[in-house]
């Protein structure tokens, strides 16, 4: 820019109304308003007694565009730009101007935008602000015994006392209860090493209140061989405050954390816990007394080795930089009793998270995998006997055959019809055929439970049951076990006298048996069974077999 650009500014400040001028030298001091700028005394920004700088009439945040804008104006004549003032939420136009040549100085003005009221930086006039401004630094004198002997102009605008209220006094009359002992404590070093000591103390205000400084207290040699002590004080009041919003603010989330319903646990790149809540051990069955250190496999220990091992795979996939994942563990017993399921969902963090490494969310899910069991269970299971329904066991017969075992373990059937229940049932009403049923379908269970190849009984419909044998070595052992079961049955059948309080029932069974041949349905190999079986019922055997053959 142009020295006459310069001047335009310069000129739009002085007839600018809702403007506040303040004049600067050339190292950002702010300095009187020169008269010949003939402004008028309300928009003029009268210096404290002490040293200000233009760093004092912005926000902290914006230090470095104040800086661009100084060294713009010095070298070429005009900078401008928008700022913050402290303590507003507000923006402002400031404008630097090189006046040297006219005016002997630096010109500078705060205008506020989007304001109507001249006079007004969001409430507060900027000659207002400067009659506020602490110095941020100053320097007192004291003696061995810590009395304060000198006390310069900034250190009474910095603490807020004047001179007389300080001079004579023990320093430690004016700092907090709490920090007296351990600033005398490094006093008395320093006077026994004579070495120099640093120190952030609370200072006494006049208004009761407390204000964070910093002392570096150094002793030096007086003229008569006494021993001085210069202190230089540093206002950290700023900093000590976003150190406590910081620790409030990390108490908030600590408190939050443990108030999750959910647990927690995060791991840094290298797989060390930094961080977890209480939930995640209880969730999780670890010792409650478990050391701080403690490593992520020793928080599983409630965890069954295989739930574990699978855990810690996930997190090592996770840290080698794969995919997030999710595992389900069982606490406190095997899968499928009685324990307590948990979810955990491991995520990882990356850099843009704030800090690298995986995150470990556990949620009990218990009563939901319980009540899909029960709904699986309702799905397959007949209700009265606790068998499984026809299309359970169909859909079972269907997989086994698919799998195609080979001829020496193919699956088999047994097809299955009480005899004289229906007389039974006729005569003695539901209630006792109902409790046969029940019974029939216990004996089935109980007589096929140590087959080698499993089996499952189901309950067809009525008084009609049928085996699945999900492997078997031959026709031998399946006719064995046809007739076991009708021998089981009808000596079962016929002890549950009780169930109709007189006499034994006379009920007993008739089976057909038959295993898969190469080309079998379930279809095909359920007929020919359910064939056999009546054949067994009209020549009156227990049980018959059917040859494909035939």
């Amino acid at each position: 820019m142009t020295p006459a650009a310069a001047t335009a500014v310069v000129a739009a400040m002085r007839v600018n109304q809702q403007s506040q001028v303040f004049a600067l030298d050339v190292g950002g001091a702010v300095v009187d308003v020169p008269a010949s700028l003939a402004l008028p005394a309300e928009r003029a920004v009268v210096p404290p007694a002490h040293r200000v700088t233009i760093a004092h009439f912005v926000d902290p945040r914006d230090l470095e565009q104040v800086l661009r804008l100084w060294e713009t104006a010095l070298a070429d004549g005009v900078g401008t730009g928008v700022v913050r003032a402290p303590g507003t939420t507000e923006q402002f136009a400031l404008a630097v101007a090189d006046a040297r040549s006219e005016h002997g100085c630096l010109l500078a003005s705060l205008t506020p935008l989007g304001v109507a009221a001249p006079d007004r930086l969001a409430g507060r006039t900027v000659t207002k602000v400067a009659g506020e401004l602490r110095p941020r630094t100053a320097t007192l004198t004291k003696s061995p015994q810590a009395l304060i002997t000198a006390v310069s102009p900034r250190a009474e605008a910095l603490l807020g006392f004047p001179a007389d209220a300080l001079l004579g006094h023990r320093s430690t009359e004016f700092l907090h209860p709490d920090d007296i002992t351990t600033s005398l404590d490094a006093w008395m070093e320093m006077l026994a090493t004579g070495t120099a000591y640093r120190s952030r103390v609370r200072h006494r205000r006049p208004d009761g209140g407390w204000l964070w400084i910093e002392v570096l207290h150094q002793p030096v040699p007086g003229p008569d061989g006494s021993v001085v002590v210069h202190a230089d004080v540093t206002d950290i009041s700023t900093e000590m405050a976003a150190l406590e919003e910081l620790r409030r603010r990390e108490q908030l989330f600590r408190r939050t954390l443990e108030a999750l319903p959910v647990g927690l646990l995060r791991l840094d790149v290298t797989g060390r816990v930094v961080q977890v809540n209480a939930r995640f051990g209880a969730l999780l069955g670890s010792a409650p007394d478990l050391p701080a250190g403690a490593g992520l496999g020793e928080r599983l220990s409630g965890c069954g080795p295989d739930c574990r091992r699978r855990v810690l795979d996930a997190v090592d996939a996770c840290l080698d930089g794969g995919g997030d994942g999710r595992v389900q563990v069982c606490v406190g017993g095997d899968e499928w009793s009685g324990g307590q399921h948990c979810s955990i969902d491991v995520t990882r963090l990356g850099d843009d998270d704030g800090e690298p490494g995986v995150v470990l969310v556990v949620q009990d899910v218990t009563e939901a995998v319980r009540s899909q069991r029960l709904l699986a269970r309702r799905a397959t299971t007949d209700a009265l006997t606790g068998c499984l329904n026809r299309s359970a066991a169909l859909a079972a017969l269907e997989a086994d055959l698919a799998a195609d075992p080979g001829p020496e373990r193919s699956p088999a059937v047994v097809f299955l019809d009480l005899d004289g229940f229906k007389g039974v049932n006729d005569r003695l009403g539901h209630a006792v055929g109902d409790g046969l049923l029940v019974r029939a379908g216990a004996i089935l269970r109980e007589t096929v439970a140590g087959w080698a190849g499993g089996a499952d009984v189901c309950r067809l419909g009525g008084d009609e049951f049928l085996v699945v044998l999900h492997r078997s070595p031959d026709e031998r052992s399946v006719q064995s076990l046809a007739e076991e079961l009708c021998a089981r049955l009808r000596t079962g059948l016929e002890a549950g006298a009780d169930l109709a309080g007189h006499h034994p029932l006379p009920v007993g069974a008739s089976a057909g048996a038959a295993r898969a041949v190469p080309g079998d349905t379930t279809g095909t190999l359920v007929a020919r069974a359910d064939a056999a079986m009546y054949v067994a019922k009209r020549a009156g055997r227990r049980a018959d077999w059917s040859d494909p053959a035939r």
